[in-house]
């Protein structure tokens, strides 16, 4: 799963070549779910990045308030299936992102120690998201998560997908609609990734500063 990443990039437009808008954007070192992001997305062919709220509101939902799935990620091995992901995975694709990110390695009982992932040279990542519309206010999106690599599988069995940028294009492209012409994007990443534990501050979304990725 990824229930916690960081942006501590300030030039996010610049780096995903996207339109930022009026978007106001802050770096963040824990994002939780619910939580305004930034995604990428292509609208005429352009991309622009937009916020967000981290966790999908589908479209169909009648009343948000009594709608208490907890969606900020997606299995991708059954997202095709699931009545909540398969119509954004045709329609509303989305690129979300991210510095890093954190995952909680259990170590016997019930400890866990918070331990930071990011690329091996510290460039930015862009995680596969899926996003929808509730009733033309709502903008939401979710992460999509796929089996581990041999770094992430020491620390837990899940990991988001993360996407090459050569593939932004075809992972935007409006214009592709079948699941099969994009499934082979949904993999365990293949590129140079590192790992350190971090204080236990992270815990708490309340806890935002560069404090958290000083190694513990």
């Amino acid at each position: 799963m990824c229930g916690r990443y960081t942006i501590t990039i300030t030039d996010v437009a610049d780096y995903f070549k996207a339109e930022q808008g009026a978007l106001d954007f802050v770096p963040s070192y824990n994002i939780a779910p619910t939580q305004q992001v930034p995604i990428v997305l292509e609208r005429e062919g352009e991309r622009v990045i937009t916020p967000a709220k981290w966790g999908l509101l589908p479209g169909w939902v009648k009343d948000p308030k009594a709608f208490k799935a907890s969606m900020f990620n997606a299995r991708s091995e059954s997202v095709a299936e699931k009545a909540s992901f398969k119509g954004p995975l045709r329609h509303k694709r989305t690129v979300i992102p991210a510095s890093g990110f954190y995952e909680w390695r259990r170590d016997g009982g019930n400890a866990k120690t918070p331990h930071y992932i990011q690329l091996a040279d510290g460039e930015p990542l862009g995680f596969a998201g899926l996003y929808d519309i509730w009733n033309d206010e709502v903008l939401s999106c979710t992460i999509l998560t796929t089996t581990p690599n041999e770094l992430m599988a020491t620390i837990h069995d899940r990991m988001p997908v993360i996407l090459s940028p050569d593939d932004y294009d075809r992972w935007l492209d409006p214009d592709v609609t079948d699941p099969a012409e994009v499934q082979d994007l949904l993999k365990p990443y293949a590129g140079e990734m590192q790992a350190y534990p971090v204080s236990s501050a992270v815990n708490s979304p309340r806890n935002n500063g560069p404090e958290l990725l000083i190694p513990a």
